[in-house]
């Protein structure tokens, strides 16, 4: 299984982390040791998904916008703080702080998976992809039979 990254590149680290760098085969660190940095980074979040139920294989940028556009902000920050951890030449209190917001985010995706998955969440909630209902939930389902009947048990207190 691939590692999802949500779409970040290492053009999208050099732009929006590093405008001031010129990133390529010369440099320090590479292009293609940014990719690198991007797996491994991407790997974590991953993890990170992954122990708060979702599936990181499944958000995308067509039906988890919200969720994909976040992490990819996410793997960013922490592809851009490993990237200047191993810059020659490098800024090392923009480095602290893109560390530090990374962790935060991590933080609030082990803490608070509902807000930072926001649109993933449903199919962390309900593995089916149903919407959920107290009829599933009680395994009240539609056995197909047309004769079947059931008559819901209705207790004082019950709202409607």
């Amino acid at each position: 299984m691939a590692v999802a990254v949500f779409g970040c590149t290492n053009t999208i680290v050099a732009t929006d982390y590093w405008p001031q760098y010129t990133f390529g085969d010369n440099s320090t660190p590479t292009s293609t040791r940014i990719t690198e940095i991007i797996e491994k980074v991407a790997a974590e979040v991953n993890g990170y998904i992954v122990a708060v139920g979702g599936t990181p294989g499944d958000i995308d940028d067509t039906e988890e916008p919200i969720s994909w556009h976040w992490l990819q902000h996410t793997v960013g920050l922490g592809a851009a703080a490993a990237v200047g951890r191993a810059m020659t030449g490098g800024d090392p209190e923009l480095t602290k702080e893109y560390q530090r917001q990374y962790e935060k985010r991590l933080a609030e995706l082990r803490k608070n998976p509902e807000t930072a998955l926001a649109d993933h969440y449903d199919d962390i909630t309900d593995p089916s992809g149903d919407v959920r209902s107290h009829a599933r939930d009680l395994n009240l389902t539609d056995t197909g039979d047309a004769d079947d009947e059931y008559t819901p048990t209705f207790r004082m207190g019950d709202k409607l």
